[in-house]
């Protein structure tokens, strides 16, 4: 039987082009998380970002560059929440739409982790010295995506899990046939 893919979409609402980011849980760096290489001080420094000390259970990202440093945050936190599910970690979901993926999960899917970013003309805007909001926020994100599948491949969950190495834009999701979409994403999303 051939596995269905299942797109878990972290959206970026990438308007918010800062050069700090505070109050991320210092659960993402535990020993035990999943997401503790990605906060690692030598990987971050790729991205031309550094986190701070933990203080009463949290920690700030924070870099000399203006970008979309939440879709960096949050790419790692859906990262943390599928290996955390195909651990057989299941934490109880908000949103009904999760526990549809946590199923899809559980009898076998293939997990596809996307960065949706919300809106072309967002993406042309001009933030410092000719760099454009996703021009700044793209080549972190590439370099992410290579340490999260690289990592996927180290724990021999290649055919299970991949993160897309390119960030799209929902026009380039919905309307591109390479992608194929559940229905209950497509109806998350666009109400039908």
């Amino acid at each position: 039987m051939q596995k269905k893919k299942v797109f878990t979409l972290a959206v970026a609402g990438y308007t918010s082009a800062v050069n700090k980011l505070d109050r991320i849980s210092d659960f993402y760096i535990a020993e035990d998380s999943f997401g503790k290489a990605f906060y690692d001080e030598q990987f971050l420094s790729t991205l031309g970002t550094k986190r701070s000390e933990t203080k009463d259970g949290y920690f700030s990202l924070i870099s000399d560059e203006k970008y979309y440093i939440g879709g960096i945050k949050q790419m790692i936190s859906h990262y943390v929440g599928v290996r955390n599910n195909l651990a057989g970690t299941f934490a109880s979901q908000k949103n009904p739409m999760q526990n549809d993926v946590i199923d899809a999960i559980k009898t076998g899917a293939q997990v596809k982790l996307a960065e949706i970013l919300f809106d072309r003309i967002v993406g042309d805007f001009t933030i410092e010295e000719s760099v454009t909001c996703k021009e700044s926020y793209s080549k972190k994100y590439r370099k992410l995506a290579k340490k999260m599948n690289d990592d996927i491949e180290s724990v021999g969950l290649k055919g299970e899990f991949s993160v897309l190495s390119d960030d799209l834009y929902y026009y380039d999701l919905f309307f591109d046939s390479d992608y194929e979409i559940e229905q209950n994403v497509r109806k998350y999303y666009f109400g039908k």
